[in-house]
């Protein structure tokens, strides 16, 4: 019965892309404030350096 081996697989893969899909996108639920953290820290450490810069050349 290959048809039924196919129509199985087939169920096998669409579940387990499911539950990629949802770990995924919980996984980016929870880190991307991280994320946007750690990009406003950098941003404010880039703006600090170049403000110190600007103070020292001015």
């Amino acid at each position: 019965m290959p048809v039924l081996q196919d129509v199985r697989y087939s169920l096998v893969q669409q579940i387990r892309h499911t539950a990629i899909r949802r770990i995924t996108s919980q996984l980016v639920m929870y880190v991307h404030p991280v994320v946007g953290d750690f990009i406003d820290l950098v941003r404010l450490r880039i703006a600090h350096h170049s403000l110190q810069r600007l103070k020292r050349m001015a």
